[in-house]
């Protein structure tokens, strides 16, 4: 649910076929925007605090960020080495986190796109 609580969004996928996101009205339930976002299920989605980023997850091993205006891609996060189960956004900060099946849980900077941190643990995270 999008921060001012104006609109849902869900994803639609069948593991090993194309993943969609679909934005629907809180008040009304129709769908407003509808894209094909990841080559996999996406099991996570997350709002940033400010509402301005959707960030996905994909089972593709990618983190995706969509700008809510006109919901254009603005980063691909590449670097899990298996199914990114769960991202998060840090509240003080354009960062965001990604949590995996390959038992990484990374940090990023949106802007810049760049890996800040990798922390390696003996199990899969499935939520941050």
């Amino acid at each position: 649910v999008a921060p001012d609580g104006s609109q849902v969004v869900v994803a639609d996928g069948f593991p090993g076929r194309a993943a969609t996101i679909h934005v629907l009205s809180a008040f009304s339930g129709r769908q407003q925007w509808s894209w094909s976002a990841h080559e996999d299920t996406i099991p996570d989605l997350r709002f940033s605090p400010s509402g301005k980023w959707l960030a996905s997850a994909g089972a593709d091993h990618q983190v995706k960020v969509w700008e809510t205006g006109e919901w254009n891609q603005v980063a691909k996060l590449e670097g899990h080495g298996d199914f990114v189960q769960a991202v998060a956004f840090r509240k003080d900060k354009d960062q965001l986190l990604s949590a995996g099946s390959d038992k990484d849980v990374k940090v990023w900077d949106v802007k810049t796109r760049e890996q800040l941190k990798n922390n390696r643990y003996d199990k899969e995270y499935t939520s941050i």
